[in-house]
């Protein structure tokens, strides 16, 4: 892969903590939480009896909505975080031109428009866009449920979202499997 090169901006000095900051997010808050819902789902599995036939799917939609609202708030961040670049370099590059607002209000498409114009390189030729793609319309489609993104996201993980995701009218439904996540 040829390297890319640009003009650094001081928003490229400011993106050295995010991968920091999304990997303590991660670490720190989502792993605990999840390991805490699984331990007390096996301690209701272990209580057993008729409160654990009714408890246990109780717990089940907890681990639901918690990993969506978990995977709402990483594409938030990483959103945010990307809105921030993309605005700190239109006021070096381009101070003339007032975009902080429009670059605010931008949807994914024009979000990749702005990367182009002023970084000169398409979002789409990073190797790690299509994850970025899907991380940003499953977003899209948790907030929002039926729509564009919901849409996208069966087109792009047609094996992922038969077995996870339920697009109804009122809302969308996912559910993920974090795997083992306690730490020895």
């Amino acid at each position: 892969m040829e390297p890319f090169r640009w003009r650094n901006c001081y928003a490229d000095v400011q993106t050295y903590r995010h991968a920091r900051t999304i990997q303590t997010y991660f670490d720190d808050v989502i792993i605990p939480a999840l390991d805490t819902l699984d331990c007390k789902t096996e301690e209701l599995e272990q209580r057993g009896g008729a409160w654990a036939t009714f408890a246990k799917p109780d717990m089940q939609d907890v681990i639901r909505e918690t990993k969506l609202a978990f995977s709402l708030a990483i594409q938030s961040i990483w959103e945010r975080k990307l809105r921030g670049y993309i605005a700190g370099c239109a006021r070096e590059l381009y101070p003339a031109e007032d975009l902080q607002v429009r670059i605010e209000r931008a949807d994914w498409e024009g979000l990749q428009k702005y990367f182009a114009k002023l970084r000169g390189i398409e979002l789409r030729d990073f190797p790690s866009f299509m994850i970025l793609d899907i991380l940003q319309h499953l977003g899209n489609a948790a907030r929002h449920g039926d729509g564009k993104s919901a849409g996208r996201l069966v087109e792009q993980c047609p094996d992922f979202c038969v077995s996870a995701c339920k697009f109804g009218s009122d809302a969308l439904s996912m559910t993920f499997d974090h795997g083992p996540t306690r730490r020895a």
